[in-house]
């Protein structure tokens, strides 16, 4: 069974959609930097907007409580307080947890990104072992140029096929 929230959530997901896609059409953006700035398959932004907006939403509506003062919310709003030692441990811990958090995403992207460069130059250095290795054969010139041509086709195919996965 769906809940209520996700079924909001889903028609708030795809109502953000309607409005990017409507935005760009207004750019005159059909394809383009619009469309990649705003894509939202394979994004974070989806889930994270189905938890913020009902966040956002009971905080305007409670700070409109205090302000116009409904059933004495101003008046509780004062006379509540937030420990400054309170306040200052949860600034902490949140501040520890994003730098912990962006260190640990920039170390994967180093190691991935270091990886996929070591995978490049090994096929590059296969690619010209096979190469050099055609200057030692005793066939004709015009069948080493052919194989050369084939295997640089190939490699180049390889590498293209491996990265067009990657992303």
């Amino acid at each position: 069974a769906v809940s209520a929230a996700s079924k909001w959530g889903a028609g708030i997901g795809e109502a953000f959609s309607v409005l990017i896609e409507h935005r760009c059409e207004m750019a005159g953006q059909e394809q383009g930097w619009c469309n990649l700035l705003f894509q939202l398959e394979g994004s974070v932004l989806p889930f994270a907007f189905k938890i913020a907006a009902p966040c956002g939403a009971l905080s305007v509506l409670l700070k409109w409580l205090e302000v116009n003062n409904v059933d004495g919310a101003g008046d509780t709003a004062k006379k509540e307080t937030i420990s400054p030692a309170a306040y200052g441990a949860f600034s902490g811990l949140l501040g520890f947890l994003i730098v912990f958090r962006c260190s640990q995403a920039y170390a994967g992207y180093i190691m991935g990104s270091s990886n996929l460069n070591q995978m490049t130059a090994f096929w590059v250095e296969s690619a010209s072992t096979y190469v050099s290795m055609c200057s030692l054969s005793k066939d004709s010139e015009d069948k080493k140029d052919r194989f050369k041509n084939e295997i640089l086709r190939l490699h180049s195919l390889l590498s293209a096929v491996a990265l067009t996965d990657l992303h």
